[in-house]
């Protein structure tokens, strides 16, 4: 067992024999998990010892941002595989348990977006709540993509990362919006170019490599 994995690869050999990679060179970023690696009889035949060895590729643009980010964790654990494979359900059951309130309000968001949406495209309501709904629109992705649940719907990682980081920068410039809107002001010129860096910044992400 080793992980959680994250932000880069991981190579395992036992007496030499490959037993397992994780990420590979084709995804270096990849969904943070415990992962578990069954060792082949022939890594084992005729040797009183397991030497382990493991290679690890660190992405590093991601993983220098804190000092626990590394490719794997601090513990290797060695077991029976069925008993590694509960362990890791348990893991991510927990994990789903725990993240709950954040899918509910993710949800709530969601509602409150749909909801005044729907007085603007059916009653034509100010645009107010046009842009309220968006701006409701925007947490409950930003929350979403923020929580385990997200791994559930797709196990791309630099999408999710991507995207969380757009919502996360566009919010701002549709609180503008909407804010000024509500208030019915004139929006200056300075304000305009500050809510459009935000536009820049969110294009500036969506198109870097």
């Amino acid at each position: 067992l080793v992980g959680r994995t994250r932000f880069g690869t991981v190579d395992v050999w036992i007496n030499g024999v490959a037993v397992g990679s994780v990420g590979g060179q084709t995804l270096p970023v990849h969904v943070p998990a415990l992962r578990a690696m069954a060792i082949p009889k022939t890594a084992i035949e005729g040797h009183d010892r397991l030497v382990v060895a493991i290679r690890v590729t660190r992405a590093a643009w991601a993983s220098d941002r804190t000092t626990n980010s590394g490719p794997v964790g601090s513990d290797l654990v060695l077991a029976p595989l069925r008993d590694l494979v509960d362990y890791i359900e348990l893991d991510r059951y927990r994990d789903l348990t725990a993240s709950l309130p954040i899918l509910v309000a993710s949800l709530l968001f969601l509602g409150v977006a749909l909801g005044f949406s729907y007085l603007w495209i059916r009653w034509r309501f100010g645009f107010e709540h046009l842009w309220f709904g968006l701006v409701a629109f925007g947490f409950a992705a930003n929350t979403f993509l923020n929580s385990p649940w997200v791994f559930e719907v797709t196990d791309r990682f630099p999408l999710v990362i991507r995207l969380t980081e757009i919502s996360g920068v566009l919010l701002p410039a549709v609180f503008i919006q909407f804010l000024w809107t509500y208030l019915k002001r004139p929006m200056s010129a300075l304000l305009r170019v500050y809510q459009g860096s935000f536009g820049v910044l969110a294009a500036a992400i969506a198109v870097s490599p």
